[in-house]
């Protein structure tokens, strides 16, 4: 693991634990710093960084850019909490069900909720609250701004984006892992006025399936390893209801692994080889992951780069549906969809990114290819 890596997880670490964090400070020079600076922003921690850095008694120029994008995190993540206020009191006044999501929540576990900062404010409302709750958001200056197939995203008056969930079942891209999120209202308690809350095991399957999916899309980032480490020692919890949720998902093995990690790096617990692994591709991206690591996904999935080239020339019905949910009841429209798909690509200017991937794809060893391989297959999200 590479220096910065150690300090960022360091920190957390004895956050967490309760410990005084201690660094080799003669590590920290200004390739360090830049490196730092770099690595924070990627796996959005430029808090944790800028907070560790204040304990090493690190100063100048960059520790001082660092203290001002930590400034502009916490002015953020205020703005993000008065928006939230106003949505949620926006929905008790109107009877509209909602469950806060992911950060929402999250946040409230860390040591300090600055710990744990979010890019955006995650909600789920019943499907057929949509759109009552479009038209409430717009008349209190939301703007809407796009639709998908699981939720629509409005950008608040103080420039604050809000993805309005009405279903969590978002790609389908791993096996049954998204059957036990169908109705989770089902499976959420009412907590006050119109708020409800996911039921423990939910909540927690729900983490691991949103990171699974990253994961198979290039990465996740540090940070919902940390979350899952808080989620397993934070909280009170039944471990047979959450197993057993697990195992009816086929996301036990996927727990298994990214547990392992995340107890490595947070309790100091000794390295699996799934845990090492697991780490080399974690480190390898951001919490959007890499195009590399896309690429070794892509190609671990199917059978090498020519397979990955035709997989992204032709996408799967199942996947395709997303963005076109006729599909899901007249699957021979098909190849109706993979060409209005393209005409989409060639005319939405997004030839450019589709040039990159072949460039990473190309790029990809064999050794690292078989790497991926076997690490998905061990984790269980190899379908």
């Amino acid at each position: 693991m590479k220096p910065v890596y150690e300090f960022l997880i360091g920190y957390l670490r004895s956050q967490f634990k309760g410990e005084k964090f201690e660094f080799d400070k003669t590590l920290i020079d200004g390739a360090f710093l830049s490196e730092l600076s770099f690595a924070a922003k990627a796996h959005a921690l430029i808090p944790a960084a800028y907070s560790a850095l204040e304990i090493s008694g690190v100063s100048g120029e960059i520790s001082e850019k660092f203290k001002r994008s930590a400034a502009s995190a916490k002015y953020y993540q205020t703005v993000q909490k008065y928006t939230y206020s106003q949505v949620s009191a926006l929905f008790d006044e109107n009877g509209i069900d909602y469950i806060p999501l992911k950060g929402l929540i999250l946040e409230n576990l860390y040591p300090e909720s600055l710990m744990r900062t979010k890019c955006d404010l995650d909600i789920l409302i019943r499907p057929e609250s949509l759109k009552t709750a479009t038209v409430l958001l717009k008349e209190n200056g939301f703007k809407f701004k796009t639709s998908g197939s699981h939720e629509d995203v409005f950008i608040s008056p103080e420039n604050i984006t809000l993805e309005l969930h009405f279903s969590l079942i978002e790609e389908n891209r791993i096996g049954k892992i998204e059957k036990p999120l169908t109705d989770i209202f089902k499976n959420a308690v009412s907590d006050q006025n119109h708020r409800y809350l996911m039921k423990d095991e939910y909540f927690y399957y729900y983490h691991l399936a949103h990171m699974a999916k990253h994961i198979t899309t290039g990465g996740c980032g540090i940070r919902p390893f940390a979350d899952l480490y808080i989620l397993n020692k934070s909280v009170e919890f039944n471990a047979d209801k959450r197993n057993a949720l697990l195992k009816s998902g086929g996301l036990d093995k996927f727990e298994k692994g990214a547990k392992e990690l995340s107890f490595s790096w947070f309790d100091g617990a000794p390295y699996t080889d799934t845990a090492l692994d697991l780490e080399d591709f974690i480190l390898n991206g951001s919490i959007y992951g890499s195009r590399e690591n896309q690429a070794l996904i892509n190609q671990a999935q199917h059978g090498g780069k020519s397979g990955a080239v035709f997989s992204r020339i032709f996408v799967s019905a199942k996947l395709l549906a997303n963005s076109y949910p006729a599909l899901k009841k007249h699957k021979w429209l098909l190849p109706y969809y993979e060409v209005k798909r393209w005409v989409k690509v060639l005319t939405d200017r997004r030839v450019g990114r589709y040039v990159k991937e072949l460039k990473a794809n190309s790029a990809v060893t064999e050794d690292r290819r078989q790497k991926v391989t076997k690490l998905i297959k061990e984790l269980g999200i190899d379908e």
